[in-house]
Formats: structure tokens, C-alpha cells, sequence
């Protein structure tokens, strides 16, 4: 809340999918959320958070790909997952003007009665050259100044041997 206690209370929200975001049929209804609840979201997946107390603060963290290793009796509830180790997806998010970006793939804001919070993530895949597993450069500095300096030990000898005759 304003003050930094924590809700007592729980929450429900609904998960649409984005195709249907016109429809009055949600995918799941009256799922409850909570201090430090989790939920999984699919591609084109989004929830629906409503009734929330004017002023509270929220924090919403993206953390990649996971495998959920407990589903939980009910949507929401019990939920437990394992993070996979190397998340291949900066998350570029958007929210609204009283959102704040925190770590990567986290947002923090207040909730105002004047109106509602929008907030979209889109994870972004990273990309990395491949590694081709050779030698590197020092193998390729070593050979060009081998030859520059036979270069030069030829043009040394050619001017000695010019200077004799």
C-alpha cells in the first residue's frame, strides 16, 4: 500500500489471449494473485488485474523461459517453477508514464484511480556470433612476421652481395 505494508488481501485477474481481446470470453477467470504471486503468460497472452487500491505499488519482473515443476491444484495457486539457466531474451518493455524501469526485465509504478496501467512486454531474442573454435589471431601475427622479416633478411643480403661486386 502507500505506507509499504503489504496487501492483505487477494486479488483475482483474468487471462485473455490477444486474439481475443475484443471477446467477453476469457481464458481463465477469478485467478487470485497476491503479494509475490506468480503467473505464467504464453506468446500472445495477457491478464487483466482489476480492483486494486488507489496507491499501491507494484513490481512486475519478467524472468524468461521456465520449466514449472508444480502446477498447483488451481490456476494461480501453488504455482512453482525452475528458471532455466541461460535465457536467450532481453525483455524491451513499455508501461505507462508513472512506471519505472528497475533491473532487467522488471517494471515498478503506483496504481491511480484516475485510470489503468498498461504494460507490455516483448522479449527480444539475443544474438551472438558463433564461435568457430580456431586459434585466434596470434597464429596468423606470427606467420606475417616471419615473412616480413625474411623480407627483410632478403633485401639485406641482396644490398651486401650488390656491394661486393
Amino acid at each position: 500500500d502507500k505506507n509499504g505494508t503489504p496487501l492483505r488481501d487477494n486479488f483475482s485477474y483474468s487471462k485473455y489471449d490477444i486474439t481475443d481481446i475484443n471477446a467477453s470470453n476469457p481464458k481463465s477467470t477469478d485467478v487470485l494473485i497476491w503479494n509475490n504471486a506468480k503467473f505464467t503468460l504464453k506468446a500472445n497472452e495477457y491478464i487483466l488485474v482489476s480492483y486494486l487500491p488507489d496507491g499501491s505499488h507494484y513490481t512486475i519482473k519478467e524472468i524468461g523461459p521456465v520449466t514449472i515443476t508444480n502446477p498447483g491444484r488451481d490456476p494461480g495457486t501453488d504455482l512453482e517453477w525452475e528458471e532455466l539457466s541461460d535465457n536467450p531474451y532481453i525483455p524491451d518493455i513499455t508501461g505507462p508514464g508513472g512506471a519505472v524501469a528497475g533491473g532487467e526485465g522488471e517494471i515498478n509504478g503506483t496504481i491511480s484511480k484516475q485510470g489503468k496501467v498498461e504494460i507490455a512486454y516483448n522479449n527480444i531474442k539475443k544474438y551472438e556470433l558463433p564461435e568457430t573454435g580456431g586459434a585466434g589471431a596470434d597464429i596468423y601475427l606470427m606467420i606475417g612476421a616471419f615473412f616480413i622479416m625474411t623480407g627483410a633478411v632478403l633485401v639485406y643480403r641482396k644490398r651486401i652481395v650488390a656491394r661486393r661486386s
